[in-house]
């Protein structure tokens, strides 16, 4: 089968390389490590803002700016399937897609994709969340059944690293805006002076800083908190091996669709806070508890609750098992072959 990855993104220079010097964000993370998993059986190709190069099997191309470009680029490859990732922006400006079969991989919650029109696209092409719970949700919301769930998956070196438990010490990761309940975070840390919280993440949001909020946030930074930046996936892994807890994102709510941060914990034995309320609840008790409007006490309780993660569940999101459950998929749409997705 020919496989084409497009992605528009605001990171410059996207590839397989980049994530072991960089931190990337998941939807970044998640489509570049399955394009590599499916060139071992089918020919890939990713269009997307990069230098020109082969990366193992997979060609990257850099997104053109000029739609002429993209089509000619397609027209010569001839693919079977196109995956359009993230930014649905071009299955609404280049209408030469259609004379392709397409995939709307959509990583977003619907309600951070309201400026497109995905309710008229969801009667034409099929749509992929990123979570079996995702799908669900979206299924009523867009009132169609032209949606499937297929987790993102969790990268090879979370599940080789060896965990090496130190007492107290407590990750954040997320990014480092308003959204998603950093500050709320940081309120508290003085008042659990025993803790050590080691916060991944950076204030720097595709270019842009809340300056505002950023020194609000390092002003009641106390004594016990320690910022890392953002890290490669490597330096996350030992990182997430090395803490008791994980914090991600707790004031995101429904707005998260799957969480990958949240599962690389658990593939190191780390339990995990996150959620609120959310569509990822049920993925949470996997490995963790969602969070509750006391941050401090469930703090305070998985740390000194034995919080139980269910291993084998959190191995079948290995990029192996995930690649195979996105090759039936392909097989369905492209092919009409009736396969069990899951």
């Amino acid at each position: 089968m020919k496989i084409v990855f497009v992605r528009e993104s605001e990171v410059q220079e996207l590839n397989p390389d980049i994530e072991k010097s960089k931190p990337l964000g998941a939807t970044e993370s998640c489509f570049i490590q399955l394009a590599q998993q499916l060139s071992f059986q089918h020919t890939v190709k990713v269009i997307c803002p990069c230098k020109p190069n082969f990366y193992g099997k997979v060609e990257y191309i850099k997104l053109p700016n000029e739609q002429i470009i993209l089509d000619l680029h397609l027209s010569l490859f001839s693919p079977d399937i196109i995956i359009v990732v993230g930014n649905p922006r071009l299955l609404f400006t280049d209408s030469h897609l259609y004379k392709y079969k397409l995939i709307f991989w959509q990583q977003n919650h619907p309600l951070e994709l309201i400026q497109y029109r995905i309710h008229e696209l969801v009667k034409s092409i099929p749509i992929v969340l990123p979570s079996e719970e995702a799908k669900v949700y979206c299924q009523n919301f867009y009132k169609s059944k032209n949606i499937y769930g297929i987790y993102n998956g969790i990268r090879d070196n979370f599940f080789n690293v060896i965990p090496n438990k130190i007492k107290n010490k407590i990750l954040y990761v997320g990014s480092l805006v308003r959204s998603k309940g950093f500050l709320e975070l940081l309120k508290i840390t003085k008042l659990l002076p025993q803790y050590d919280f080691n916060i991944c993440g950076s204030f720097d949001m595709y270019g842009y800083i809340d300056e505002s909020y950023k020194k609000e946030c390092m002003s009641i930074a106390s004594n016990n908190v320690t910022f890392l930046g953002g890290l490669n996936k490597d330096e996350l892994a030992k990182q997430l091996s090395e803490a008791e807890l994980c914090i991600v994102n707790p004031l995101v709510g429904n707005l998260e669709t799957c969480c990958v941060s949240a599962l690389e914990s658990m593939a190191v034995g780390t339990p995990v806070i996150a959620g609120k309320h959310s569509i990822i609840d049920a993925i949470i008790k996997h490995g963790g508890v969602s969070y509750s409007e006391n941050l401090q006490e469930q703090i305070r309780y998985v740390l000194k609750n034995k919080v139980e993660i269910d291993k084998e569940w959190v191995y079948q999101l290995s990029y192996k098992n995930i690649a195979k459950q996105w090759d039936d998929l392909l097989k369905l749409v492209c092919f009409g072959k009736t396969v069990s997705i899951s």
